[in-house]
């Protein structure tokens, strides 16, 4: 899902930059809020030594699970980044003030996540996309990987083109 995320903005001639966690399981030991600012703090020392060499006119964040808790605990309520775009690749909404630091940015946000994710919530989630700039993409019946259940694998190719193609009109936009 991310691989496919990154080539549509290489196709759309974005610099990319990634970053990859490599946590080990001591990690996911610490409390939420300890894993929020371990995240958080790795994130961030990347995104200073990126605009130190270069300045950018846009930003787009797209995050997949784990990554969207940086965007949704600092860049998406930073105002560093008020005119950033933001893509949450299945979000983890289960989290506290997720949803609520949502609600406090204008941001333009694409919201994409199945109805079988473990952190899917139907009725804040609902509510959070009728704001401003705020669009959603629910895939029936398919989990945190966005691979519909119970397994179809020619529906699940045909869903990631869909949110694909959601992306590409959301970035250029």
């Amino acid at each position: 899902l991310f691989f496919y995320a990154t080539m549509v903005m290489i196709e759309n001639q974005f610099d990319i930059v990634h970053v990859n966690y490599l946590y080990g399981p001591e990690y996911f030991e610490n409390t939420p809020q300890q894993i929020r600012s371990i995240i958080i703090e790795d994130v961030s020392d990347v995104l200073q030594e990126v605009f130190r060499e270069k300045s950018y006119g846009g930003i787009i964040f797209i995050g997949k699970s784990l990554g969207t808790i940086p965007m949704a605990f600092n860049f998406v309520i930073n105002d560093n980044y008020k005119n950033a775009k933001f893509i949450f690749l299945t979000p983890l909404l289960k989290l506290n003030d997720f949803i609520e630091n949502l609600r406090k940015s204008n941001a333009p946000s694409l919201i994409v996540i199945g109805t079988k994710d473990s952190h899917y919530l139907n009725e804040p989630l609902s509510a959070l996309v009728t704001q401003q700039n705020r669009s959603l993409l629910e895939i029936p019946n398919a989990n945190h990987s966005l691979e519909l259940e119970p397994i179809h694998t020619i529906e699940s190719i045909k869903t990631l083109e869909l949110v694909m193609k959601t992306v590409n009109t959301f970035v250029l936009k």
